[in-house]
């Protein structure tokens, strides 16, 4: 792995404790293969690694690295005297059911939020996003939080009593660009106050 290549680092050594990283956690870190697990690693370190840089030209010992990185905004877990190294804290989490898992450096305290389930269009229905998309209710029935099968052509946690219109001299559903108005009944573009609206674009 890349940031594992230090050329002043002995070749054994370096040899040995990446077969260490990956025996150690690799195998259990839920990872696609071992080269996502290292591929994550070093993304997951490049930032820290830039802090503890600068901090030891800054001639700083182990304790003023670590502070240097909780300056600098990092999780610092813990300081390992005895190994000459500092701990950040991380959590997992699945983009998607059927995706291996994702590391994030993240605070113990923010792990709830940090590491919670993404849900999204293609996975989930949840108030305000686009479900997958759909032709019928009946390909939205197992989706989670998805009710039906909208005019939008994409599931929704909306019952058929709410659905979504546009109404003359009333916002329509919130929208980001156009697309997001298609299919709604009445709509025709997104307004420039953020919402779904039926008045046409006038020129001149």
């Amino acid at each position: 792995p890349k940031c594992y290549d230090y050329p002043v680092a002995n070749p054994d050594h370096q040899r040995w404790f990446v077969d260490h990283e990956w025996e150690k956690h690799g195998t259990c870190a839920g990872t696609a293969s071992e080269d996502d697990f290292f591929d994550q690693v070093c993304e997951l370190s490049a930032s820290p690694l830039q802090v503890m840089d600068r901090a030891r030209d800054a001639r700083k010992d182990l304790q003023g690295i670590a502070s240097a990185l909780i300056d600098a905004g990092f999780p610092v877990y813990s300081v390992d005297h005895g190994e000459d190294q500092v701990m950040l804290a991380a959590c997992a989490y699945k983009p998607k059911p059927t995706d291996s898992f994702k590391w994030v450096l993240a605070h113990e305290r923010d792990f709830a939020t940090a590491c919670s389930p993404r849900p999204g269009p293609g996975t989930s229905c949840i108030r305000g996003v686009r479900g997958p998309a759909c032709s019928s209710d009946s390909e939205c029935a197992h989706v989670s939080g998805c009710v039906r099968c909208a005019h939008s052509g994409h599931c929704t946690d909306v019952p058929i009593h709410e659905e979504p219109t546009c109404v003359p001299n009333e916002h329509g559903p919130p929208c980001t660009t156009n697309h997001d108005c298609r299919g709604i009944p009445g709509c025709l573009r997104c307004a420039q106050s953020g919402f779904c609206t039926g008045v046409p674009v006038t020129v001149g």
